[in-house]
Parts: structure tokens; sequence; C-alpha cells
């Protein structure tokens, strides 16, 4: 199994991958002033909840931008379903070669982890409970272990709990 079947694997049940919840999303929007037009980047965007919540709260028009590409798929088939594909562009890319104009955007977020990581470790716990038999299965274990303890040793002291949110002054 690659990392990302492993990402996959962990992150099926969530819609919003990162540490928040919808409520604190559009608590975020009211903080950046979001609105009618307002224009947003959102780097690692995963399924693109938080850029179709501001779109259904906001009106914004937004570019999400994530590296994996069952994580694009599935955030263009939201936003389809959801019809704001005139307003929310999904591109699949690393997020340092995604270019842009200076200028461009309103708001570039990229958003932090606690419950982010909670969530796949559910995600990966069940996959093992309903796989037991599965021949990749001491992959997925180790994956978890190893996730678990890093994250817990190291990440969690270093990531915090933060969002990271840049929009300019004024």
């Amino acid at each position: 199994m690659t990392f990302f079947d492993l990402v996959d694997i962990s992150e099926r049940f969530m819609e919003l991958v990162n540490p928040s919840t919808p409520e604190k999303m559009v608590k975020l929007g009211k903080f950046l002033r979001l609105r009618e037009g307002s224009r947003v980047i959102d780097f690692g965007c995963g399924y693109a909840e938080a850029l179709t919540l501001w779109a259904e709260h906001f009106g914004i028009a937004g570019i999400g931008v994530d590296i994996r590409d069952r994580a694009c798929e599935r955030a263009r088939a939201k936003v389809s379903e959801k019809h704001l594909t005139e307003r929310i562009e999904i591109v699949c890319s690393p997020g340092a070669e995604y270019p842009f104009q200076e200028g461009a955007f309103d708001a570039a977020t990229c958003i932090d982890w606690d419950r982010y990581e909670a969530d796949n470790w559910h995600g990966l716990i069940r996959w093992l409970e309903e796989n037991p038999d599965h021949p990749e299965r001491g992959e997925v274990v180790e994956h978890l272990q190893k996730s678990q303890d890093e994250y817990l040793r190291y990440g969690r002291e270093y990531l915090g709990w933060a969002m990271y949110v840049l929009a300019p002054r004024g």
C-alpha cells in the first residue's frame, strides 16, 4: 500500500480534513470578514469542506489545492453535488507548485491537526476491525502505530491547535 492509500483509508469517515468543526470554520469565515465575492485559496483542502461551507455561508469563490488524486476527486464530487462548480475549483497539485498572482486572493488557509489525527486513527482502526484477514493488514497496523507514536511524541507539541490563515490588512 502507498502512503496515500493509507490516508484514504484513515480519512474515509471525514468530510472536514482538519482539527476543527464546521461551526468553527464558519466562525473563522466571520473572523476573516468573508463575503460575497471574496476569493480564498485553501492549501491541503482535502475534501473541500471548508471552501464549501464558506461558499454556502458567505458566497465566496475559491480554489482548493490538494496533492492526492482521490481527495481531489471526492472534493470535486462534493462541489458538484452542492452546485458550487461556478464558485470553487479543485486543483490536484503540490501546494508549493501551484502558481498564483500576488493579491489574487482575499485569504489563504492551511488548517492544523489535533482532531484530524484522531479522526485518522478512527478510520484506520475501523478498517482493521472490518478487514481482519486482509493481506496488507500488517502495513495498516504499522502505519497506525507509527502515526500515533510520532504525533503524540513530537507532532502535537509543535503543531499544537493552531489554524494558519493569511489575509491582507484592512
